[in-house]
């Protein structure tokens, strides 16, 4: 058989599909370029032409172009492992390709295990907050935008800001969904499936990032979503995490105990953030912790104070915050040694202990000659 009569025989998208999965398109394919690092679908496979083309390295040509670019074999041998594959059928591979979108019972390739996380972080673009001030932490977090066309197992994602999810060891365990603009018939968020990697309910975001700070200061900022833990963080406040919603569930308070015992507690400023910040200062309370509750003015959050305010005045405001709690110089003592005295007792290290030892004993001296 010639190469014209088998490149005629042979679906092109079929054999393309072995390598990189495809999206349909009408009448032709989309999907990564296999020949550069390509972190949008800038491949386009034309069955009908029998014919592939990348519209970013300029790759192109048939399908035994193809199979001499993807395996860096000769034209000869191409035409061979392709005649013995697709013609003299010692080899059947099967293509996976998601469903038609009209389509209500999920066909068998459906049945896949989803792809790869970082398969799909792959497919996505750059973006960038509407507030330069941000744009530093949004790229340090990895805040990307989805495309429209995705495969299927992600098309919930499509056109969405995406915000990569970690483990507190830097692991990537999925990924969360904000909706663009105000279409109030899609969810604001689409957030990842409960499974062995990522578990809503004992997980924080932002925690990789912050642990170490954590440590550092002695107290965390418990702040509700996404956008708000990146102001925080954007604003120098590394020390804080994101709950994901005004309910802080008992799996996030033991994350919590195993870096702090201090707590300062800063949902939105409406009355769901307000509800929810009287629940979970009840919950931190009864384990033992110190627990503050930072009340933002009705309709706001730290993300919105962000960008109101510049980092500079949302510092200010926060140590202010800070001010405001013990006005008193008694009570501000009194905090200070039982904060001493919640360090000293989670305390494992000699030398650390004997150091909060002597703070707590100085604090102590203080307030009796006062």
């Amino acid at each position: 058989m010639n190469a014209n009569e088998l490149k005629q025989r042979i679906p092109i998208e079929e054999v393309i599909g072995q390598y990189v999965p495809l999206i349909r398109q009408g009448h032709y394919y989309t999907g990564l370029c296999p020949f550069h690092d390509d972190h949008h679908p800038s491949l386009a496979v034309y069955p009908e032409r029998g014919t592939f083309c990348c519209f970013a390295c300029g790759e192109r040509g048939d399908v035994i172009r193809f199979r001499m670019l993807i395996e860096r074999i000769s034209f000869r041998e191409a035409v061979r492992r392709l005649e013995d594959e697709w013609i003299k059928g010692k080899e059947k591979r099967r293509l996976i390709l998601p469903p038609p979108p009209s389509s209500s019972v999920p066909p068998a390739p459906q049945a896949r295990p989803l792809p790869d996380l970082q398969v799909f972080e792959r497919l996505l673009m750059p973006y960038l907050p509407d507030d330069p001030r941000l744009t530093d932490t949004w790229l340090r977090f990895g805040v990307s935008l989805a495309p429209h066309l995705l495969p299927y197992p992600w098309k919930a994602y499509s056109n969405r800001i995406i915000f990569p999810l970690h483990d507190e060891d830097g692991h990537l365990i999925g990924f969360a969904g904000r909706r663009q603009g105000d279409d109030t018939d899609q969810p604001k968020y689409i957030n990842p499936p409960s499974s062995t990697r990522f578990q809503k309910n004992e997980w924080l975001y932002g925690l990789y990032q912050a642990k170490e700070a954590i440590r550092q200061k002695g107290f965390v900022y418990v702040v509700e979503g996404y956008k708000d833990l990146l102001a925080m963080h954007a604003s120098g406040a590394i020390n804080s995490v994101a709950i994901g919603g005004t309910s802080l569930c008992d799996g996030q308070l033991r994350l919590l105990q195993a870096h702090t015992r201090e707590v300062c507690l800063m949902l939105d400023g409406d009355e769901a953030g307000r509800k929810g910040m009287e629940r979970a200062a009840a919950m931190i309370r009864r384990a033992g912790m110190l627990c503050h509750l930072f009340r933002l003015p009705k309709g706001e959050d730290p993300d919105s104070m962000f960008r109101l305010m510049g980092p500079t005045d949302w510092i200010t405001w926060l140590h202010y915050q800070w001010e405001e709690l013990y006005p008193d110089p008694g009570e501000r003592l009194a905090y200070r040694i039982q904060k001493g005295i919640l360090l000293l007792a989670n305390e494992h290290d000699p030398e650390r202990r004997q150091y909060l030892l002597g703070l707590l004993q100085q604090r102590w001296r203080s307030s009796m000659e006062n």
